[in-house]
């Protein structure tokens, strides 16, 4: 999957994510959000599971968009985290999601890191710095 990441810093913890993947790299997910719809879908004159594609994606399509959505963009926020190389302490809440059948996908998202969290610094939900003691190395013999 060749997805498309712009991270811009915000601060010492704070990164937004700028997630972008064409349409030929999706459509494999797209399509299996397609058949996860299908056979919930039941309409008269057809065995659940049985609708015809046609009818599908011209009653149903933005149900499978939202399904595609819902299912995948999870997958690539998570595959932009370890592209990126980035350890994110919250959920992120992804934004501004532009997607449409056979069009390429976007969003972005905002997250905390714990990159610091090695020199003894953390960071809660709220920005803010949290001092964690180091352990002791000194003494005795």
């Amino acid at each position: 999957m060749n997805l498309k990441v712009k991270s811009k810093k915000i601060n010492d913890f704070t990164y937004e994510l700028s997630i972008s993947a064409a349409w030929k790299d999706i459509k494999s997910d797209f399509e299996s959000s397609k058949k996860k719809i299908a056979k919930e879908t039941k309409i008269s004159g057809f065995r659940k599971g049985k609708i015809p594609e046609n009818i599908l994606m011209s009653q149903y399509l933005p149900n499978v968009e939202l399904a595609f959505i819902q299912d995948f963009c999870e997958k690539y926020y998570i595959l932009s985290l370890q592209k990126e190389k980035l350890n994110p302490i919250n959920q992120a809440n992804l934004k501004d999601i532009d997607f449409s059948y056979e069009n390429d996908l976007s969003f972005n998202c905002l997250l905390y890191t714990s990159d610091d969290a090695d020199e003894g610094l953390g960071v809660d939900l709220c920005g803010r710095r949290i001092i964690k003691k180091k352990k002791g190395g000194g003494g005795g013999g």
